[in-house]
């Protein structure tokens, strides 16, 4: 069971005829085997104590329970303020988790990414080799190798970081060989990731170059 924060309005103060807004403080029940009914009980309905926020008087009226839940009276600010604290750790350690979860799809992907643009740019490759053989400028085609080199030096990088390892394991010490494995993916994503950018920068400053002639 936790504490929830139910926000409630009264249109029209039977002390003062002005609307209020009241934070009531909720005690969710709900279990987490819940049981698919075709009916459901009419909502249950309790006597709440208000008091008016012009003179401070009380008076009571009746509220609405959510079902599987009880009303403990209005929120004080101590109350909103740890619940406010409560929901946003929550919030907090569910996004960790899902990043403690998706980290390694993430460096993954990324990786599998650039292995199919590394791959797409050979083509680009040869269409440098013909753009300089019908320019006649033959004394570039000796530059022009090691941009093909830094592709495939990249491919065969991206390949590895994607590549399956089969290793048996025990549960006591996954955590390291998840930690190894993660910090394998980081280095060669990175390491690709350069050698692949200083392959298009050479293409782009060799380009250039030519063109300028």
């Amino acid at each position: 069971m936790e504490k929830k924060l139910l926000e409630y309005k009264i249109s029209k103060c039977p002390i003062c005829g002005e609307e209020h807004i009241y934070s009531l403080v909720l005690l969710d029940k709900t279990k987490n085997n819940n049981v698919l009914l075709f009916g459901v009980s009419p909502a249950a309905q309790t006597e709440v104590l208000f008091l008016c926020k012009k003179d401070n008087s009380p008076f009571t009226k009746k509220v609405t329970v959510p079902p599987e839940s009880d009303i403990l009276g209005i929120a004080t600010d101590s109350e909103i303020e740890e619940i406010k604290r409560i929901k946003d750790l929550k919030s907090v350690n569910n996004e960790f988790s899902n990043w403690v979860q998706s980290s390694r799809r993430v460096a993954f992907d990324f990786c599998k990414n650039m292995l199919t643009t590394s791959v797409a740019s050979i083509p680009i490759y040869y269409a440098m080799i013909k753009f300089i053989e019908n320019h006649s400028v033959e004394k570039y085609l000796l530059i022009i190798p090691p941009i093909l080199l830094l592709l495939l030096l990249a491919i065969c990088i991206f390949t590895i970081g994607i590549y399956p390892t089969l290793k048996l394991i025990h549960e006591s010490s996954f955590q390291e060989f998840r930690n190894n494995r993660l910090r394998r993916l980081s280095f060669l994503s990175n390491f690709g990731t350069i050698i692949y950018l200083t392959s298009i920068v050479y293409s782009v400053i060799l380009f250039t170059y030519m063109l300028i002639l």
